[in-house]
């Protein structure tokens, strides 16, 4: 009986044993199944996230995509305010490799934006007529496990080109063989190109202001010269210098202009756009003082209330008017020998005090195109491009009328224009656009145009006075042949030596190449000797002359992530 029990105990043990056994087995299963069911949940947690976050950038690619159409639509808009339905329609739709882009019309106008006020952004203390767009886009996962919307705020700013004391579309050169000081209070500085500054000699070039490109800035060589005097960039305010140019190199102009100018130069790698003249065609912003189709408004020709064409005077209309107001006819002609065209130029003579006078001329230039600005002159000499032969002159210009020409004068030619003599000096609203423009001494004698400056029969008067905007060509640099740079855009034919000094307050605008005013600069002392320059801005951006051009700048302001 024992050994009967003693067997019973062993076999209930080992069926204990069974049971723990399976039991244990049971809870290893249980963590197992959990823990695979966990990384089960955990991958497809990671793989959702993943899809999100990839769904949330292919929102912002097309976010960002629909910004730039938007912006490229802007820069050859003639309207100031486009139909948001226009803009929607013009833009192609974006595709995406597994995704789909949800929004059809992804751009709206924020209501009521539309004013003049000063901009956001890059350009904050310049007055815009601005407007803010939303730019709304939503990607979808095409395997449905993701949907994301991104909403960008973005603000397109009209700003007038002559709020700018420069604004070159080109490379900008400065180098002045004499001290020379560019800026003024919002005198700022803009290229959209490169921009190369130095100073030759020893001069020193101080830019008193803001300066910014969407290409890079230079220092040290230009004209094939290796220079090394100062530039000195102040604070924009005329106050200390902040840093000076001869003690970096071309690499750090980037890399310290935020930490040490304080944001005063800003170049590509700061994020600068080009800012366009809204024409249909941004390349060729030389058409704006071409005649051409009157459906181009954007041309002078078609916003001119008086349209003067090889000495015949027509209203916007066509009709012809008289300006012999008491047999004093303000056109005129005379020639001379320029030498740097090395060419006899007939120019057709504005002699403005009598052009003001005249009450016929004030009401042609007072009853515009409808959308134009009063007080725009337009005058044309037919000549073939490479032919400077023909061009335009103002002369008797030294007053402007705030009774007679009340919006001030705009006088825009596709010829030559010279300027002989003080120009504005009461510095009304005034501006000038040419192929180019030469400045002429009230000391400027026609007859002693082909003399030799060591005659003594070239000097310029001791000093002369031009204020006003001006917007003109250029003959570019081309491998050692330099431009001639800003301090040569006005162009000089005179001995400005010995402390002869030409005064200028405007704005210097450089959109276009010299088609007809080609003769290059070639620093010869027989050509010209540079005067004292007195170079500030005066354009007050509340009282701008007629005709002012604007600028296009898409103004980034908010981005977030809309909550699907």
């Amino acid at each position: 009986m024992g050994n009967i029990r003693l067997f019973a105990v062993v076999r209930q043990d080992r069926g204990s044993a069974m049971l723990i056994a399976l039991i244990i087995l049971v809870v290893v299963f249980l963590i197992g199944g959990a823990a695979l069911n966990m990384s089960w949940i955990e991958t497809k947690i990671s793989s959702n996230d993943m899809a999100a976050k990839q769904t949330l950038q292919a929102a912002e690619s097309a976010s960002e995509y629909e910004t730039v159409q938007l912006k490229n639509y802007l820069s050859t808009s003639l309207s100031w305010s486009p139909a948001v339905g226009t803009i929607n329609s013009s833009i192609s739709p974006l595709s995406i490799s597994g995704y789909t882009i949800v929004e059809s019309s992804p751009i709206a106008l924020v209501a009521g934006s539309q004013k003049t006020k000063t901009a956001s952004g890059t350009y904050n203390g310049l007055t815009a007529w601005c407007q803010r767009f939303t730019v709304t886009t939503t990607a979808q996962d095409n395997n449905g496990r993701a949907k994301a919307t991104v909403m960008r705020v973005v603000e397109d700013q009209l700003i007038p080109l002559f709020q700018f004391a420069v604004f070159y579309n080109g490379p900008l050169e400065i180098l002045p063989g004499q001290n020379m000081t560019i800026g003024g209070t919002n005198g700022r500085i803009h290229s959209n190109s490169d921009i190369y500054l130095a100073a030759d000699g020893s001069a020193t070039l101080t830019i008193d202001d803001r300066i910014t490109t969407p290409g890079k800035m230079h220092h040290g060589t230009l004209d094939g010269r290796s220079l090394t005097q100062p530039v000195v960039i102040t604070d924009g305010l005329g106050g200390h210098p902040q840093l000076t140019t001869d003690s970096i190199s071309d690499a750090n102009w980037e890399t310290d202009s935020m930490a040490t100018w304080k944001g005063n130069v800003q170049t590509d790698v700061h994020g600068i756009q080009a800012l366009n003249v809204p024409i249909p065609s941004t390349s060729n912003y030389g058409e704006m003082i071409r005649q051409g189709s009157s459906s181009d408004t954007f041309r002078y020709s078609n916003q001119a209330g008086l349209l003067i064409i090889d000495g015949v005077a027509k209203d916007k209309n066509g009709t012809t008017v008289n300006l012999s107001c008491s047999g004093n006819n303000p056109i005129s002609t005379a020639s001379f020998w320029d030498i740097r065209e090395n060419r006899t130029v007939t120019v057709r003579q504005i002699d403005i005090t009598k052009l003001q006078n005249c009450a016929n001329a004030r009401n042609a230039l007072s009853n515009p195109p409808t959308g134009a600005d009063a007080g725009i002159l337009y005058v044309s000499e037919t000549a073939a491009d490479g032919d400077s032969s023909k061009a335009v002159r103002l002369i008797n210009g030294s007053s402007l009328s705030s009774s007679n020409l009340p919006n001030g004068l705009m006088v825009a030619t596709d010829n030559p224009l010279y300027i002989k003599g003080d120009y504005n000096t009461a510095n009304r609203p005034a501006a000038i656009a040419a192929d180019a423009v030469i400045i002429q001494s009230s000391n400027w004698n026609d007859a002693n145009g082909n003399q030799s400056q060591s005659s003594g029969k070239r000097d310029a008067s001791s000093s002369d006075t031009v204020n006003a905007a001006i917007m003109a060509g250029n003959v570019p640099t081309s491998g050692s042949n330099y431009s001639g740079g800003l301090e040569n855009f006005p162009r000089f034919m005179e001995n400005w030596g010995s402390g002869r000094t030409f005064n200028f307050s405007g704005s210097w605008v450089c959109l276009w190449q010299s088609k007809k005013a080609t003769g290059r600069w070639n620093g010869q002392p027989d050509i010209y000797t540079p005067p004292a320059r007195n170079w500030n801005y005066g354009i007050d951006p509340n009282n701008l002359p007629p005709g002012t051009p604007r600028v296009r700048n898409l103004q980034r302001i908010q981005w977030y992530q809309v909550r699907n």
